[in-house]
């Protein structure tokens, strides 16, 4: 064989005596091969001979023996069988393992081939898994904790066992001689109280070799598990416990888990200073019990292990200080003396059935408890043990009460209730249920009469008389499925046309209403209930102090909205009927509301309840009344309607008092003719109508003038003013047909934009009128026209939409219901003083203010400027006069605004179209004049550039004219006067240079006198007087005169 040939050569070259070593070692190797093996099977070396192959497992190595069925296989480097064992094979034979190592190193291992039994048992670990709590800061070498492992071979090579860990480890190895497994370097990095989880394996030395696997669980923590875990009594009554600390860490606390069976029957925990605990459970004797002490830090927490034992049932007897409900409670203390237990709350006892403390000087009771049985849901009081109590039961009329006993449970130690629900005692529900059901048909049938109503009306009342329906017991509760049935009844009953009765009537009417009165005080609050057929509905709720109210809608016919309540808090009880007979006048077509309070609250000052009721016939115009119960008949005192096509069809109305309401038609009501009051709703529509038309009038003047330089702010104000009063008309005509309570918010804000542009714009057409009255008197150059646009737009556009988007923004709204005939003022807020009525008043006073002191200037024009010609004159005639009708407009524009948001009247009505009529002829006289003085304006203007005799004509074109050029008219005119002395001519300075024109001024044979008088330098006549005019003068009239 090439092997072999080649180890010979190579043990030559060397020398075999020089390089060749025998194992010296006393150690005796040998593999191990069980009878009767197939071929291909391993053969097991012993431990000696295991370690030595794995030490040299990088030699190449060659199998020197006589044995043929045997060879080693140096890849895998074992001892495998090339055919089966002979049975004929000794069970003892010898061989030699020869090794070439590195370095040309030669060793020679001399081992026996042993035939063996067959090895039939792996070793097995004694535990399933294993779990160790490690201290974190243990030192490497330090045992962690220890497997064992048992092999059941009977042959002893056979039961031989190695451990090792499956895979590589860097922080455990395991030590096969004890089954310890080491700390093999520091665990200080490792994550406290993480599971790092090991496989362990456990191989034996038989043949075939067999083995066992483990999982090994490894927690580093910072404090260890209690130990010596013991019991020093457990009894079925109580049990005390004891333990040592653990000796890495300080417990903050400790846990106690008895277990029985694996299942958790009891938990606690105690002080991590203690050492002892004591449990007062029920056990049943047994040995199936065991407990856990777990010790907690703030790190987490490290359990012990399980500690079995044994409940007996006797109990020991000592000599202790208890008082008479227990006696002591002894355990084995010191010395394994038996005494009466103390702990930190001092001595315990044994308490008899009831009793608990310590010192059991308490007695125990049953708990409060809401029981629901078949006859109704009762509440239980804390109770005594072994004592009884007894409740009215819920449903009865005769005044039935049910006792219950209050038991002591000695198996669980809790008092507990007697069982009642079987009890036959008190009244069912379904009974009830059942009467009442039995009454609804029987009231509904066609032949009826008052005597059913009456036994109707029996029951009813003893219903109310029931616990379940007293307020005064506090013991039941109230039932909703009874109060829905109740309800059922009630609708019949008031459905029912009470003239189709046979008999009198009159108190059944009268004890009906009552009831329902009687029986609403009965819900609790808040609560809803609806008959099943949805005749009758009564809902209750709170209505708070110093808080905002809400709408509310009771059933599909009924409304409410209270005013915020400034008094004490009071329940709110509102009945809603769908029609009913039981009150005079009502045919059956009357929703009836009922509202009331429980403290009989008043509403505050100045509030107002809106209640609305949905009628059946929309043909006709109904009107709120209430229920007098002195007159016995309706009446519409304190009530106004404000609108009947409130939110889909509601007659929305408003009263100063809570009472029975429903709708009539508003004829049996009116004291005015009828056609007074169509005349007094529509006279304002015609008047809108009238302003609407009078402004589009105007709107048309204004397009049609030849001249284009009309003032945009006077355009935009007549445009406001269309939209304010068409804005009217749609309020005034449409509700009539449609809602427009969608819209509501929309009309308002549309209001106050329109209402404040029309004041900026008044403000801004008065200081114009000022300002022009100023520049005739004085011959100032008016302002830019594109200045005049941007202000005009920044006052009507800019300053009125910044208002509204606050009011938006901030839910500013001071008034209500503006598409409604009845407005309702909210409470005042800040929001609507400063985006709203501050703007208005600044705006307005500004335009009165310039509107006043312009009339009162130009009056003063025209007094002191007598020598003016005609034209200039009726100019400022003209402003003065549209200064002075800009007051009317003011005062009756918003006068008329003011009353559009007072309630729908008659003397309103008459007032506000009155006001609009107003509006109507002070507008087109206002309008009118502005219309003539932007005329003649433009006519002054005019002459002033192109006069036929040729009259002053400027170098910039204006036709204005300056001072300095009037001066210097003066100074060619009458160059003989002294240039010192003052003008004498309202107030103009003399002039202060030459007497030559001013730049660029053209004059015409008219502009100078021509006269031999001055080519005289002897003669010059005294001037007492010049007069200048502006205008040019008649054809051959002179242009100075001479006084």
């Amino acid at each position: 064989m090439f092997y072999n040939f080649l180890l010979l050569v190579i043990l030559i070259s060397n020398g075999i005596d020089g390089y060749r070593k025998r194992d010296s070692d006393d150690e005796l190797y040998e593999i191990r091969i069980f009878e009767n093996a197939p071929s291909g099977t391993k053969a097991t070396p012993n431990e000696a001979f295991d370690r030595a192959l794995r030490e040299r497992k990088t030699c190449f190595a060659q199998m020197d023996s006589d044995v043929e069925w045997i060879e080693f296989d140096p890849g895998l480097s074992m001892f495998i069988t090339t055919q089966d064992v002979p049975a004929t094979a000794r069970s003892m034979q010898h061989a030699s393992l020869h090794l070439m190592c590195a370095s040309n190193q030669m060793r020679s291992i001399n081992f026996a081939i042993h035939v063996t039994r067959r090895n039939r048992h792996p070793p097995k670990f004694s535990q399933e898994s294993y779990h160790f709590y490690v201290p974190v800061s243990l030192q490497p070498g330090s045992e962690v904790g220890r497997v064992h492992v048992i092999d059941h071979d009977p042959i002893i090579y056979n039961s031989q066992v190695r451990l090792n860990i499956v895979e590589k480890e860097t922080y455990w190895s395991a030590d096969t001689k004890n089954g310890s497994i080491l700390v093999r370097s520091p665990m200080t990095t490792l994550e406290l109280f993480k599971p790092y989880n090991v496989q362990l394996v456990a191989i034996d030395f038989g043949s075939p070799q067999l083995f066992s696997l483990v999982n090994v669980t490894i927690v580093p923590v910072s404090i260890t598990r209690p130990f010596n875990v013991r019991v020093n009594v457990a009894n079925t009554g109580y049990q005390i416990f004891e333990w040592d600390s653990p000796e890495y860490g300080i417990a903050d606390k400790f846990r106690l888990t008895i277990q029985r069976n694996r299942v958790v029957v009891h938990t606690q925990e105690v002080d991590g200073q203690d050492n002892m605990a004591m449990t007062k459970q029920n056990f049943h004797p047994g040995t199936d019990y065991s407990i856990v002490v777990t010790a907690i830090d703030i790190e987490g927490e490290t359990p012990s292990e399980p500690h079995k034992f044994s409940v007996i049932g006797t109990n020991f007897e000592c000599e202790g200080q208890c008082s008479e409900g227990g006696v002591p409670m002894c355990f084995y203390g010191k010395f394994h003396k038996i005494e009466q237990f103390r702990d930190k709350t001092g001595l315990h006892c044994l308490c008899y059935d009831g009793f608990s403390s310590p010192q059991c000087d308490t007695l125990e009771a049953c708990p409060r408890e809401r029981v629901f049985e078949n006859f109704g849901v009762l509440d239980w009081p804390e109770t005594s043990v072994n004592k009884s109590i007894a409740l009215p039961c819920p449903y009865n009329f005769d005044g039935r009460h049910l006792a219950r006993k209050c038991l002591w449970d000695s198996e669980n130690e809790f008092a507990r209730w007697e069982n009642v629900s079987h009890s036959d005692v008190c009244r069912k529900q379904s009974t009830v249920l059942v009467h009442l059901g039995m009454l609804a048909n029987f009231v509904e049938r066609e032949a009826q009469r008052v005597s059913g109503f009456s036994a109707a009306q029996q029951f009813l009342d003893n219903l109310l008389v029931v616990p379940a329906f007293s307020p005064n017991v506090s013991t039941s509760h109230f039932d909703a499925k009874i109060a829905e049935h109740t309800a059922q009844l009630l609708d019949t009953l008031f459905s029912r046309n009470m003239s189709e009765i046979s008999g009198n009537t009159t108190m059944v009417k009268q004890q009906l209403v009552d009831y329902v009165h009687r029986f609403s005080q009965r819900l609790p609050v808040p609560y809803t209930l609806e008959s099943p057929k949805g005749g009758l509905q009564i809902k209750t709720f709170q209505w708070e102090s110093q808080a905002e109210n809400f709408p509310m809608i009771v059933g599909r016919r009924c409304y409410l909205h209270l005013p915020k309540n400034t008094y004490n808090t009071d329940n709110v009880r509102v009945i809603c009927i769908k029609n009913t007979t039981v009150f005079p006048v009502l045919n059956g077509m009357n929703p009836v509301m009922s509202v009331e309070m429980d403290l009989k609250a008043r509403i505050p000052p100045g509030g107002k309840v809106l209640i609305a009721i949905r009628p059946f016939n929309y043909t006709i115009n109904h009107t709120c009344a209430f229920y007098d119960s002195k007159e016995r008949g309706w009446s519409t005192t304190g009530i106004t309607v404000l609108s009947r096509n409130f939110e889909d069809g509601f007659v929305l109305c408003e009263t100063t008092h809570l009472s029975i309401f429903t709708l009539l038609p508003e004829s049996l009501f009116q004291t005015s003719p009828s056609y007074v009051i169509n005349v007094a709703s529509i006279v304002p529509m015609l008047t809108s109508s009238l302003v609407i038309l009078c402004t589009v009038f105007l709107l048309l003047i204004a397009a049609l003038q030849r001249n284009k330089n009309l003032d945009p702010a006077l355009l935009l104000f007549l445009f406001t003013v269309l939209i304010l009063h068409f804005t009217y008309l749609v309020v005034l005509t449409l509700p009539r047909y449609i809602s427009l309570q969608h819209l509501d918010r929309h009309i308002y804000l549309l209001l106050q934009y329109v209402l404040i542009s029309a004041a900026a714009l008044l403000a801004y057409i008065n200081s114009s009128m000022y300002s022009k009255l100023v520049n005739l008197e004085s011959e100032m150059v008016d302002p830019a026209p594109i200045l005049k646009s941007l202000v005009t737009l920044t006052l009507s556009v800019g300053v009125p939409a910044f208002a509204c988007f606050v009011t938006y923004f901030f839910d500013g709204y001071i008034i209500s219901g503006v598409t409604t005939k009845y407005p309702i003022v909210e409470p005042f807020n800040w929001v609507f003083a400063l985006v709203f009525l501050l703007p208005i008043v600044v705006l307005l006073g500004i335009g009165m203010g310039y509107g006043g002191y312009a009339f009162y200037y130009g009056s003063t024009i025209i007094c002191g400027t007598s020598r003016w010609s005609e034209q200039k004159a009726s100019l400022v005639r003209d402003l003065t006069n549209a200064a002075g009708s800009s007051f009317l407009v003011i005062l009756l524009l918003y006068g008329g605004a003011f009353m559009f948001y007072h309630k729908n009247t008659i003397t309103r009505n008459l007032v506000f179209s009155m006001l609009l009529i107003g509006v109507a002829v002070s507008l087109f006289v206002f309008v009118g004049y502005l219309f003539r003085v932007q005329m003649k304006h433009d006519t002054v203007g005019s002459a002033d550039r192109e006069s036929p005799t040729g009259g002053f004509r400027t170098a910039n074109g204006t036709g204005k004219r300056t001072r300095l050029a009037v001066s210097n008219d003066q100074d060619r005119l009458l160059d003989h006067v002294d240039r010192s002395s003052p003008a004498t001519r309202n107030g103009h300075s003399p002039a202060k240079s030459s007497s030559s024109p001013a730049a660029g001024t053209l004059y015409s044979a008219q502009d100078t006198v021509q006269s031999n008088l001055s080519d005289s330098p002897a003669y010059k006549p005294t001037v007492d007087s010049l007069y200048i005019d502006d205008q040019p003068p008649e054809q051959h009239s002179p242009l100075v005169s001479i006084v």
